[in-house]
């Protein structure tokens, strides 16, 4: 169970569609298997820095 849960958030599944697919009825007990890895947190790290570079890139194109 713990195994699929964290592939269908690793995949992209919405919370609520991998909580209704496990059987969770609570966030309190779905958020337990929340694994967070040295990956997941580089990964994030990773998206919000290209975010702040587009935002940005869009500034600079707008004020030229």
């Amino acid at each position: 169970r713990r195994s699929a849960v964290v592939n269908l958030i690793d995949a992209g599944v919405p919370v609520v569609t991998a909580m209704s697919i496990s059987g969770h009825s609570t966030f309190s007990m779905f958020k337990r298997y929340g694994i967070l890895t040295e990956a997941k947190q580089n990964d994030a790290m990773e998206a919000v820095q290209k975010y702040n570079e587009e935002q940005r890139s869009k500034v600079v194109a707008i004020s030229q």
